[in-house]
């Protein structure tokens, strides 16, 4: 099962990237994605980011891979402004989180569905950073 998750990560993961690699790119949900068509590159929505984080690091505390810990933090950076249309998502003036991604525009909106998805992704990726740094410190004075 564990496989077959991982797989299935992989997957997603790779589908949910621009072709530079290092763009999060959530399939959007004017269309979604069925199989032998082409994905709906928008309304790109927080959900898919936080979602795909949560994901990303269940994964790195069960395998303890670096890469799913790497994979999260370039995910994160979508609500950042690092998105297709090169605009933060979350906003620091009210500490609300902004509704999504159309082709042409950010929705404005902050609803709650929005800010908790931004609020959980960066709280569940502070607390892997954190166990992550405390694993490396001990693994480090054991070997002084």
């Amino acid at each position: 099962m564990v496989s077959a998750g991982v797989e299935s990560l992989e997957w997603l993961t790779a589908a949910q990237r621009r072709t530079d690699e290092s763009v999060f790119v959530p399939i959007g949900s004017n269309g979604f994605f069925t199989e032998g068509k082409e994905k709906a590159r928008f309304d790109q929505q927080p959900i898919e980011a936080s979602a795909t984080i949560a994901a990303c690091l269940s994964t790195y505390r069960l395998m303890g891979e670096e890469r799913w810990l790497e994979e999260a933090e370039k995910v994160f950076q979508w609500f950042l402004g690092k998105n297709d249309l090169q605009v933060s998502l979350y906003d620091a003036t009210t500490g609300g989180c902004k509704d999504g991604l159309h082709p042409d525009r950010v929705n404005e909106n902050q609803g709650a569905e929005s800010t908790l998805s931004y609020l959980m992704a960066l709280l569940e990726l502070q607390a892997a950073k954190v166990a992550s740094a405390h694993k490396l410190d001990q693994e480090m004075s054991v070997t002084l």
